[in-house]
């Protein structure tokens, strides 16, 4: 063996070791982060589509739900583990992909001008694993969605791409044009992923032209496309074929031609006319460039630059295309998308495809800043480039470490276990549903109760299916009835709503035959909560025939939130918030629900003075949402009321340590210590919350009468005049002023205390 080829096969077993480490680390990251059950937004539709075979909101994704179902069959953990793992080999591959495209970038005209090979190898390396520990690449690979999938069909079809043309470069295969064919297949089959994953084309038709115009002057090429896409697109009959049977989740209905094309073309969404700014761009653009610093850290994106003015300068033909896939993907999608500045949740998502092709400029960067050091050009080189991605997987790996989280999983579980037998269950939106039709049709749990999504209720079609799918619901508008339902303005002028027009007959349909609930998370409850008619049970209420001022059943929310829910992943066996499992700050504001139900017992127990209760109550409810505004406001004066001073001084000095600037807080343990004696402490605290909010009159207050109680005239006269100072407006403080000198005086006279509650 010559030298020449001892090189090739070293190098070729670099690239392959290389290679290997590209797809198994993202792998084995991603499944030991990987989401133990179902989680929140559309994972559990996607989940129970694909176990049942089903049709999930428009425009369908049916791709999607048959290798979703593969998935479900594989012999290996639960049903939410098996197609949450199939997000997270996608994207392990993705990263793959990445590795080999930018390896065929980097080394573009490498005889023209020789680069390291190892820090080539490293930088690609360095740019797929950092486009591994990306946030929201990461938060999509561990969970069940079409993210990671539509990014595989990206990164994948770049490679084949850049592998077709370097063949074509090479003199290789030269009247062989079957890659494009693949490339056009591919790209048309994954539309039954994700629409967005069509975006490549543009890019990629650019770069065809500027290396190898004369290929898309071949009407052969052409007619292969076109006929190979028609194939790829014949996905879509799924939708129709497998609607007509009526699975359990058949969103839209799309059977008959009109429907199955309004259902692709989303007609059941609001469509948004892109030049019609629903923000402003400053606000849009504002929102991008927070989630993009978001996923790496601010001092990475500077390599990110140098990778781009590196790549510019060795390949403009490829640069265009990486370029413009980059700008379709972040600066089109800003225009395109037109978010509000009211979006329910985080749009970072839409983005991610930006993110994770930046991270292969990052790399780039880095491998030319290093190739600036003859001495490290060598492997020692190429390790060093790793820690670029070491140190952002180890930044973002506590908030992404998905282990034991079974938040959105139980949060179904306890609200179904809420129910009586054969409910009849009103809910608010994806959160609230999703995770319950998971529930329902992957575990089988509750499968008696039924869930109706007041979202869809505006749909005719949902109506439709409510009525006629098993378990029925009342409904005794005739099919031809249903398909006129329209809002309508009443003689008030409120405009009545389908869904409100829906909820309303089935209530009176139902007679009070079954159990009628709504989720704790409806918002406005129809009105019914001004009426009286709704009891909480727990993260349920009840509808009740007759009006119950009290708004909770007292007995059945106790049993609910101590008996039958579970809190694990948000408790631990000690009764205190589980420290090993991260909750996202959505998750965090539905389990606030939990505390919502304890802290309605605890007022309800205060009401009827079970102080103890009521404390015990309230206690849980701070364990499980710190922050909840009825516990930080309440627990204090509650436990006063108890009589139980050393634990509300020990409230109010964790609430101080917590909220440093917290004035209440300040105020609070100023009054404990007052009511304990500690008359310096309690001068002491009530001056630390006037120093915090100079604008807060209670402090002052608190202050002045303490004082003035201990006949300690002056400094009782300070606090008047520093709050005459600070609000120097009022003239009703410089009167009291006057006022407080003249009763001073006489009470000096008389040898008598001013009275404790003299102003």
């Amino acid at each position: 063996m010559s030298d020449g080829d001892a090189t090739t096969t070293l190098d070729r077993r670099a690239d392959h070791l290389f290679g290997g480490l590209a797809f198994l680390v993202p792998l084995l990251v991603y499944l030991i982060t990987l989401a133990p059950s179902v989680a929140f937004w559309d994972a559990g539709e996607f989940i129970a589509a694909a176990y049942t075979l089903g049709v999930p909101h428009p425009p369908g994704t049916p791709l999607y739900v048959l290798l979703g179902r593969i998935a479900s069959l594989i012999p290996v953990g639960d049903i939410a583990v098996r197609v949450n793992a199939l997000s997270a080999i996608a994207a392990a591959l993705s990263c793959l992909f990445l590795y080999l495209a930018l390896l065929r970038l980097m080394r573009f005209r490498h005889e023209e001008r020789p680069t390291a090979p190892w820090l080539v190898r490293g930088g690609a390396l360095a740019g797929g694993l950092l486009a591994m520990g990306g946030a929201t690449f990461w938060t999509n690979a561990t969970e069940a969605e079409v993210y990671a999938l539509s990014n595989l069909v990206m990164t994948g079809t770049l490679w084949l791409l850049l592998r077709w043309d370097a063949h074509r470069r090479a003199g290789a295969d030269t009247c062989d044009d079957r890659p494009l064919l693949l490339i056009g297949y591919v790209l048309s089959l994954s539309i039954a992923i994700h629409l967005g994953t069509y975006l490549v084309l543009p890019p990629f038709a650019l770069f065809v032209l500027l290396r190898h115009g004369h290929v898309l002057r071949n009407a052969h090429v052409w007619i292969w496309i076109v006929l190979l896409s028609l194939l790829a697109l014949s996905v879509h009959f799924f939708l129709p074929i497998r609607s007509a049977l009526d699975p359990v989740i058949d969103e839209a209905n799309p059977e008959t031609v009109r429907e199955f094309v309004d259902f692709i073309l989303r007609k059941q969404y609001k469509p948004v006319n892109p030049f019609e700014r629903q923000a402003t761009w400053a606000f849009q653009f504002t929102m991008y460039w927070r989630y993009f610093f978001e996923q790496y850290g601010l001092w990475i994106h500077v390599l990110g630059l140098v990778g781009l003015a590196a790549h510019y300068r060795r390949d403009r033909s490829g640069f265009a295309l990486y370029g413009a896939l980059f700008l379709i993907m972040s600066l089109f999608l800003i225009f395109y998308m037109n978010f509000t500045d009211a979006e329910v949740r985080d749009r970072d998502y839409f983005f991610a495809p930006s993110f994770f092709l930046w991270a292969g400029w990052v790399g780039w960067g880095g491998a030319w800043l290093l190739g600036r050091v003859r001495w490290l050009r060598n492997p020692a080189g190429a390790l060093l480039l790793l820690a670029i991605p070491c140190i952002v997987t180890a930044r973002n790996w506590e908030t992404h470490d998905r282990r034991g989280n079974f938040v959105a999983r139980n949060y179904a579980y306890n609200m179904l276990q809420s129910l009586e037998p054969n409910a009849l269950l009103f809910t608010n939106g994806d959160n609230d549903t999703f995770p319950l039709w998971y529930l329902q049709e992957v575990e089988g749990v509750r499968k008696d109760v039924r869930v109706m999504n007041l979202a869809l209720l505006h749909t005719n079609w949902y109506i439709h299916q409510i009525k006629h799918t098993e378990p029925q619901v009342p409904i005794a508008f005739t099919d031809e009835e249903i398909e006129i339902l329209r809002p309508f303005r009443d003689q008030a002028g409120e405009i009545i709503w389908v869904q409100e027009i829906a909820v309303f007959h089935i209530i009176r349909e139902n007679n009070w035959k079954r159990p009628v609930y709504f989720a704790v998370t409806v918002s406005d409850l129809l009105g019914l909560d001004k009426e009286s008619r709704l009891s909480l049970e727990g993260l349920v209420f009840k509808l009740l025939p007759e009006p119950d001022p009290a708004g909770i059943n007292p007995a059945k929310a106790e049993e609910n939130l101590w008996e039958k829910y579970r809190y694990e992943s948000i408790l631990d066996a000690s009764g205190r918030l589980d420290p090993s499992v991260y909750r996202t700050q959505h998750e965090q504001s539905l389990i606030t629900n939990y505390a919502a139900g304890h802290g309605r017992l605890a007022i309800y127990y205060r009401g009827h003075k079970q102080l103890d209760d009521a404390v015990r109550n309230l206690a849980r409810a701070g364990a499980i949402s710190p922050r909840f505004r009825v516990y930080r406001r309440l627990m204090g004066p509650l436990l006063l009321e108890a009589g139980r001073l050393d634990e509300a001084d020990a409230f109010y000095q964790n609430q101080v340590a917590s909220w440093p600037d917290s004035v209440h807080a300040y105020i609070g343990l100023g009054y404990v210590r007052q009511a304990k004696g500690d008359s310096a402490g309690a001068a002491a605290s009530y001056r630390a919350a006037i120093r915090r909010d100079p604008a807060e009159e209670e402090s002052f207050l608190r202050l002045f009468q303490l004082l003035a109680s201990a006949e300690r005239w002056d400094e009782a006269k300070g606090v008047l005049v520093d709050w005459s100072n600070a609000h120097p407006e009022n003239a009703d403080v410089r009167s009291e002023l006057i006022q407080f000198d003249q009763v001073v005086e006489n009470r000096k006279k008389v040898g008598t205390a001013i009275p404790k509650d003299q102003n």
